[in-house]
């Protein structure tokens, strides 16, 4: 019988902290699209402001209340995905160390463990 194959703790514990940091590096390069993204103007106070409040149910109201909705800018965009992207990075991450980062003799989880590595498994003591 063949033995299952597993990742290695540390390496579990290394591809975790690496999807946060990317996820938090995306987060980062979104707020920094953010910043560059320019404010919509102000109407000037002599002006009446041109907003109106329309409500559509639907039909060809609704059709036309989608048509006039003002395109997103390439930078809101690239902002969005990089929320989403860090999203994922960080989901990704916790998810692998969720099901890999164990002891290898225990198959114990070793994610609540406090510290950097641990040099003998909390649960069974045999080193990792």
């Amino acid at each position: 019988m063949q033995k299952k194959r597993y990742i290695a703790p540390k390496t579990s514990r290394a591809l975790m902290l690496g999807g946060w940091a990317l996820g938090f590096l995306l987060l980062l390069a979104a707020w920094a699209l953010a910043c560059t993204i320019p404010p919509e103007p102000l109407p000037a106070p002599d002006e009446p402001p041109a907003a109106e409040i329309v409500i559509v149910t639907g039909g060809a109201g609704a059709d036309a209340a989608a048509q006039d909705a003002k395109p997103r800018a390439p930078a809101e965009i690239a902002c969005y995905t990089c929320v989403a992207l860090a999203v994922a990075a960080m989901a990704a991450g916790g998810i692998q160390a969720f099901f890999f980062y164990r002891c290898p003799a225990c198959r114990s989880s070793l994610l609540w463990y406090r510290g950097l590595f641990p040099a003998h498994c909390p649960h069974c003591g045999k080193p990792l």
